[in-house]
Formats: C-alpha cells, sequence, structure tokens
C-alpha cells in the first residue's frame, strides 16, 4: 500500500515537470517575442536553467510512463538506467535552483528571478524534482560510484559556455558572459566553484535518497 503511494505522488509530481515545462517554455517563448519582435531566433536554449529543465522534463516524462506501468502491473520496477538519468536531472535542476537563490538573485532580484516562466523553472520544477528523487521515487539504490554522473550535464554545459564566451566570443557570434563567471577573469575559479558546488549538491541528494528515500 505504501509503495502504491509513493508511485502514485511520484507520478503526480513527474507529470506536473512535464506540464510545467511545457507551459514556462511557451511563456518563454513568448516573452522573447515581445521583448525582441524583429528577431527570429530563440535564445532561451543557451540557459543551463532552460537545457536543466528540458532534461529534467524529458527523463519526468519517461518515469511517468514507467510510473503508469507500474500502478497497471505492466511493469516490475523502474529500470536502473533510468534511476540514473532521473538523479542526473534531479541534480541539473538542483544546480539551477541553489545558483539561483545563492548567486543570481542577491546580484539583481527575487523577484526578477522568480516572475513569469522563472518561477517554474527557477523553483517549482527544481522543488518538485528533487523531493521526488530525495523521498519518493521507488527502486533500487544506486551505487556510490554514480555520484560522479552528477557532473556530467554542469560539465557538459560548462565546455560549451567557455567556447562560446570566452574562445569565440560575442564579437564572433558567440555569447555574452550573462552568468559573469568570468568577471575580472575570474572563469577558473568560478568553474571549480560550480563542479565543486554540483558533486557536493549531488552527494546530497544521493544521501537523502539513501537515508530516506
Amino acid at each position: 500500500m505504501f509503495e502504491n503511494a509513493r508511485v502514485i505522488l511520484s507520478l503526480i509530481l513527474h507529470t506536473g515537470i512535464v506540464l510545467l515545462t511545457g507551459n514556462a517554455l511557451i511563456m518563454g517563448f513568448k516573452r522573447e517575442r515581445e521583448q525582441h519582435p524583429d528577431s527570429h531566433e530563440t535564445h532561451l536554449f543557451r540557459y543551463f536553467t532552460t537545457d536543466s529543465n528540458v532534461f529534467s522534463a524529458l527523463v519526468s516524462l519517461c518515469l511517468v510512463i514507467f510510473l503508469a506501468g507500474m500502478l497497471t502491473g505492466h511493469v516490475s520496477a523502474l529500470p536502473r538506467f533510468l534511476l540514473l538519468f532521473g538523479y542526473m536531472a534531479s541534480v541539473s535542476v538542483f544546480v539551477t535552483f541553489m545558483t539561483v537563490m545563492v548567486f543570481l538573485a542577491p546580484i539583481t532580484s527575487y523577484a526578477q528571478m522568480l516572475s513569469g516562466p522563472d518561477l517554474y523553472m527557477h523553483l517549482v520544477n527544481p522543488l518538485l524534482a528533487v523531493i521526488s528523487y530525495a523521498f519518493l521515487l521507488p527502486g533500487e539504490a544506486l551505487p556510490f560510484a554514480t555520484t560522479f554522473f552528477s557532473l556530467v550535464p554542469t560539465v557538459l554545459y560548462g565546455i560549451l559556455y567557455i567556447y562560446k564566451v570566452l574562445i569565440k566570443g560575442e564579437e564572433k557570434g558567440g555569447w555574452s558572459d550573462f552568468y559573469t563567471f568570468n568577471r575580472n577573469g575570474a572563469w577558473p575559479l568560478s568553474l571549480i566553484l560550480m563542479l565543486t558546488g554540483t558533486y557536493v549538491l549531488g552527494l546530497l541528494l544521493y544521501f537523502a535518497r539513501s537515508r530516506f528515500g
């Protein structure tokens, strides 16, 4: 009975992630069109916020299918690879949440960082993903070595960000340093802090699931 309740709650949360992410993307595209009516390109996917939330939503969609299968008796358990991707996706949006709350919002404002579609991508969706993975999602415990996979989304995005900002540069069609990670040439420190912070969050989520999941 308790196991079924966990499956149902996880199904609700991950369905919410899929729907809210879709809604946030629509709102984001609409806001971008209003701010740049003459532009035909989108900048939404250059942000880790968007990428991490889309990754989380895609994994959530897969989880919804398998969780529904568990409720109907067609699936006995979540496959390990899906639990691993669920872990990676949860850590990636956890990084988004913490980066906004600790670093970006104090620089700008919490009102700005939590308005419109950002409310879902910076706050609601990350909390749903973290709560589900740490406390609700059924499945076997993953080995400790999988904690290193928590770094994969941040590393991949970091490589892209370094290339677009530092190597290519905005004047050659790259990106501006919109996260200000290279302020005063401090990108090596920013990189170390982001990777360390990501792994710490990965450990927190891993041990939370081991203790409470």
